[in-house]
């Protein structure tokens, strides 16, 4: 099953890629000394971090004490987004206008309707999207614990863009639009897909292998805001409506003329099921008055009272020409159907 870009369930990893140091920088675990000498703390616990630099792992922060902090990973990543997307000239990679989530939600209809509609219009939500660069940045919001849903992160002055950092603490859904927000497109990005590639990476199957990573984080952190499509989606768009409406108005002719054809449809007569139908009657090989014929007497022991049972040879009935094993003590318990009778 794939992963929504908005999903920001993430497991709980020992080791970050970002941390802060004495003097509230971010730095990346190439930049600082091994070991305690980072002098680097945790975003989210605010707790002493090591540098550890091995040769099977990639290099990462760690907590000291091998302590466990479950908001460590995206307060990690929150943190360094922020850092890098408030640097003039940073660059961003746009979304589609809409999901088709968002559009089968906006039109009430299921996600293969809104698909066939996009199809049928042509419309391409997949088409590549254009970088954006900021040109004035300014963070409103540097740490997870104080991101809310009711303000932008990132505010570009001279585009109009704003930026979501989605977390745990503010997720998609969370988010709503205040009419009077003078931002014109307001783009959502989820960190937490970096953050699983980066725990991939961090965290190889092999315990012999070695790392293959060359580049620092800072810097794949850098290049996947700018050049990967995963983990972001637009809240507010401007040729957003332009789509929603498309969308709207093809699934209203679509019911439109299906209602249409139910109506001029010929009325059909059901057929009823095979189970409403009486059962054929079955021709016995021997007369109705035929009796009953024992063959043999104690052949086995009856599983519910463990009593003899007897072989006989049925003349009537619904197992007339049947050769059964039936319990001597009482008819009622189960009988076994050990084949078919001739004629002797």
């Amino acid at each position: 099953m794939a992963i929504e870009w908005w999903s920001t369930s993430a497991r709980i990893s020992s080791g970050v890629p970002f941390a802060i140091d004495g003097d509230g920088r971010w730095r990346d675990v190439t930049s600082v000394e091994r070991g305690k000498a980072c002098r680097c703390f945790c975003a989210s616990c605010n707790n002493q971090l090591i540098a550890r630099m091995g040769n099977i792992r990639v290099h990462h922060f760690a907590h000291a004490g091998k302590r466990e902090c479950r908001l460590a990973l995206e307060a990690s990543v929150f943190g360094m987004a922020v850092n890098l997307l408030s640097q003039p000239g940073a660059q961003v990679l746009s979304a589609p206008p809409v999901s088709v989530h968002q559009l089968a939600q906006y039109a009430g209809a299921t996600v293969y309707e809104v698909e066939q509609g996009l199809k049928e219009l042509g419309i391409d939500l997949l088409t590549d999207p254009k970088p954006i660069t900021l040109r004035a940045p300014t963070a409103t919001c540097t740490h997870v614990q104080n991101s809310t849903a009711e303000r932008p992160d990132i505010v570009d002055g001279q585009s109009g863009l704003a930026i979501h950092i989605l977390s745990s603490g503010k997720q998609f859904s969370l988010l709503r639009r205040e009419p009077s927000s003078p931002h014109g497109q307001i783009l959502a990005i989820n960190p937490l897909f970096f953050a699983r590639g980066w725990q991939l990476v961090c965290n190889p199957a092999d315990a012999e292998g070695t790392s293959s990573m060359t580049s620092t984080a800072s810097n794949n952190f850098r290049d996947w805001l700018a050049t990967s499509p995963e983990g972001r989606g637009w809240f507010s768009k401007n040729d957003e409506e332009t789509v929603k409406v498309q969308v709207k108005d093809w699934l209203a002719k679509r019911r439109a003329f299906l209602d249409s054809r139910a109506l001029i449809a010929p009325k059909r007569t059901l057929i009823p099921a095979l189970s409403t139908l009486p059962p054929r009657p079955q021709e016995s090989p021997f007369p109705p008055d035929r009796p009953d014929r024992t063959l043999r007497i104690n052949v086995g022991g009856c599983p519910v009272c463990h009593g003899p049972q007897d072989e006989i040879r049925c003349g009537s009935g619904m197992w007339a020409g049947k050769l059964l094993r039936v319990c001597r003590q009482s008819p009622r318990h189960p009988i076994t159907h050990l084949g078919n009778c001739t004629e002797a």
